[in-house]
């Protein structure tokens, strides 16, 4: 249902197209702020669709914190390692 006045969605319907588009943005920026934010939503939250809506970002956004971490601590295992070649020694 949409508000005539407005254009708005009223709050018998999911997020609006420029919401999402901000809640993407945003986990890909700045995902654990994204995550805090979701998470206090989903618990004021009434409608199912939105509630729905919230807890697949909140699992998008959870996986993409630990696909970084992961990613992270790949690079770091990389760097660590290195080449185990000593100085060159002549005869």
């Amino acid at each position: 249902m949409v508000d005539a006045r407005y254009g708005a969605p009223s709050g018998d319907e999911g997020y609006s197209g420029p919401t999402v588009a901000a809640a993407v943005l945003m986990r890909l920026l700045f995902p654990l702020v994204s995550l805090i934010v979701a998470l206090f939503l989903l618990g004021r939250e009434r409608n199912p669709e939105k509630r729905s809506s919230l807890r697949a970002r909140i699992i998008a956004t959870g996986v993409w914190i630990v696909a970084w971490i992961l990613i992270v601590i790949g690079l770091f295992a990389v760097a660590s390692s290195g080449s185990e070649v000593g100085p060159i020694q002549t005869p």
